[in-house]
């Protein structure tokens, strides 16, 4: 006698379609909040970013479109704000990431401190001298 269940079965796809359609749907635009921890370009001029906080990290993507509107170089370090919206991709495995819109510096200190160091870098190479 084969047992029968009341669990509904999906294949991969399908679950991962549900899956997104439920983050998507969920989640309008957001604003996370985390320092920069890792950068990596990709080819066709998209930016990847992890943005981490004291426990956790999340995945950001800036489309090539998106970039030339930034008021900044994004850097590992700094603190930011990033909005966009949260969706999924499973190509090779499944994961959520946010396809950030606008990203900015998070807080007033933080600023302070990336002029300082570009300006510090910029006095070594000379750019100040008379």
């Amino acid at each position: 006698m084969k047992k029968k269940h009341n669990i509904p079965e999906y294949n991969i796809s399908e679950f991962n379609r549900i899956v997104r359609e439920v983050v998507e749907n969920n989640f309008g635009y957001i604003r996370i909040r985390g320092e920069i921890s890792e950068i990596r370009p990709a080819t066709k001029g998209q930016l990847y970013l992890t943005l981490k906080d004291d426990s956790s990290i999340l995945s950001g993507v800036i489309w090539e479109s998106k970039i030339k509107y930034l008021n900044f170089k994004p850097e590992i370090g700094i603190e930011v704000i990033a909005t966009g919206k949260i969706t999924t991709w499973s190509r090779y495995k499944t994961t959520y990431q946010i396809d950030i819109d606008n990203l900015e510096i998070a807080g007033e200190g933080a600023l302070l401190k990336l002029i300082e160091e570009r300006k510090k870098r910029l006095a070594a190479q000379g750019v100040f001298d008379e």
